[in-house]
């Protein structure tokens, strides 16, 4: 099973992502915040999701270890919410320590793929395709783990690239808010002016992916270039990539300082995660 445990994980990473990102809809966001009930749901959808994903793999050692990753998820989750709420704060750091944490898990469990029985399923099953498809012999395991953590890192920047633009456009935002109501409070000695939009108003507009605005689709189209474009070193490019959206958006940027700032933060946080993303890929593929 040792030959297996790289393809195992890049499944479990995707199925992370899936679960997080895409099937984690408005409802289920705002709603966990308040409820147990639809916080358990949620990581039920973690543990059929990576189950489905995994099924080739199918064994009753592999489930028992996808309750335990649910399981966790459910608790860190849990405990991320309580800090949001005690601190009447959805940051960043929280975000990027969640998701760390869940993705950590998964590696950590690494030592447990090693001792799974190998199911048939899998090999019957590739065996199979193989037979249909000769061409797709060349195809070994490592090919398969690269092709689907390729796919999970798209489905990061599209989904959870735009989240982390918010969260940060949001947070911003939230300290101007702030400051603009504590300096109103000291002219006016108003002290109750000073408080900070609460967790429940900021989750509120964290996940709205149902129904992206024309910046976001442009943001989103913009990691998927940058990305892409690392991935074939054509570095020059992402040049004309933010020179492009720049040009677009020049008019507004000089006559409207708050759009421009807004901009400038937003262009720099989607670019900064597409260039990321792209450099971690080729640490881990093409060293």
């Amino acid at each position: 099973m040792f030959m297996y445990s790289n393809l195992i994980i890049s499944l479990l990473i995707l199925s992370h992502i899936v679960g997080d990102f895409y099937l984690q809809n408005n409802k289920i966001a705002k709603g966990k915040i308040h409820s147990d009930n639809i916080l358990l749901k949620h990581s039920i959808h973690h543990f059929l999701t990576s189950l489905l994903l995994t099924i080739s793999f199918f064994s009753i050692k592999l489930t028992i270890i996808l309750f335990g990753f649910a399981f966790s998820h459910y608790l860190v989750d849990k405990h991320k919410i309580r800090l949001s709420k005690k601190y009447n704060k959805y940051s960043l750091i929280l975000f990027f320590t969640d998701q760390f944490l869940h993705i950590l898990i998964i590696f950590a469990a690494y030592p447990l793929y090693h001792f799974l029985d190998l199911n048939t399923l899998y090999i019957n099953l590739s065996n199979m395709i193989i037979n249909i498809y000769p061409i797709l012999k060349v195809i070994n395991n490592n090919i398969w783990t690269q092709l689907i953590l390729s796919i999970s890192f798209f489905l990061f920047i599209i989904n959870g690239g735009t989240i982390i633009t918010k969260l940060t456009l949001l947070e911003l935002s939230s300290q101007y808010t702030s400051e603009a109501k504590n300096n109103e409070a000291v002219e006016t000695h108003d002290i109750s002016n000073t408080t900070n939009p609460s967790i429940h108003e900021i989750a509120a507009t964290l996940d709205e992916s149902n129904s992206k605005s024309g910046g976001e689709i442009i943001g989103i189209l913009e990691r998927i270039l940058i990305f892409t474009f690392i991935l074939i070193n054509n570095y020059v490019a992402i040049t004309f990539v933010i020179t492009a959206k720049s040009i677009a958006r020049f008019d507004k940027i000089t006559k409207d300082k708050s759009f421009s700032d807004k901009f400038l933060i937003g262009t720099l946080t989607s670019t900064s995660i597409a260039i990321f993303c792209g450099f971690l890929y080729k640490v881990l593929f093409l060293k």
